[in-house]
């Protein structure tokens, strides 16, 4: 919300920076790097548990256990009431994919997994689905019909989800959670580019780590192809 915003004297972007950040240093704290530099399956799994629990705890707008308080050791980690409230749920940490992904190959063979960078299925998604259901052997579909629109699970009643055609009204759904279409990626206004190269750097270490964990260069490439855009 664009009053919301100037209420906190920060521009989307730099609310959107401020988010990362803090997932970026909670991602540190429960030592990524450490386990990047020597992976194992039972460090992977501690390591998302450690992420998990403590990013929904810095982004909550209730702190039970005092994480945030003044003679916290954790309080570094911790954002601004105002920042906040503005904060998805832990994006970027269910987006290190390296520790999900390390027990998948450990356990399967590479021609067994298909692993597709998102940005082949944002700039391609007819060409991406044709693949997938191919390497899945399911029937042939005309996929055009679905990847022409978005698809989300949205708060109707939210600013940005009442813009949406509703796709379900499902009453018993978990929060008044439904689906919603859009014929547009996103709702938000574009990351300023001076914030989207620093986030680039900031994320580096989690696609080089994903990079090795797959074997697969590619994923390094995404730098690059977020620089060319």
């Amino acid at each position: 919300d664009a009053n919301e915003f100037a209420i906190v004297g920060t521009t989307h972007s730099e609310v959107f920076e401020q988010c990362v950040k803090a997932e970026i240093k909670v991602a540190e704290y429960c030592m990524f790097d450490s386990w990047a530099a020597n992976p194992t399956i039972e460090d992977a799994a501690g390591f998302m548990e450690c992420a998990k629990r403590l990013g929904k705890k810095i982004t909550s707008d209730k702190d039970t256990d005092h994480i945030c308080g003044e003679n916290s050791k954790l309080k570094a980690l911790c954002l601004p009431p105002e920042i906040k409230k503005h904060c998805g749920g832990l994006g970027l940490i269910y987006g290190i994919y390296a520790p999900q992904l390390y027990e998948w190959v450990n356990a399967f063979d590479k021609e067994n997994l298909l692993i597709i960078p998102s940005e082949r299925l944002f700039d391609t998604p007819t060409e991406v689905m044709k693949e997938v259901a191919e390497y899945l052997q399911i029937d042939n579909f005309n996929w055009q019909t679905v990847t022409s629109n978005t698809f989300n699970i949205i708060n109707p009643k939210s600013p940005a989800g009442s813009q949406l055609h509703l796709e379900t009204n499902d009453a018993n759904s978990k929060r008044n959670l439904q689906v919603g279409r859009s014929d547009s990626t996103s709702e938000y206004p574009p990351l300023d580019p001076v914030i989207r190269e620093r986030l680039i750097q900031d994320v580096a270490p989690f696609n080089k780590a994903l990079a090795t964990v797959l074997n697969d260069n590619t994923f390094l490439a995404w730098d690059t192809i977020q620089r060319e855009e």
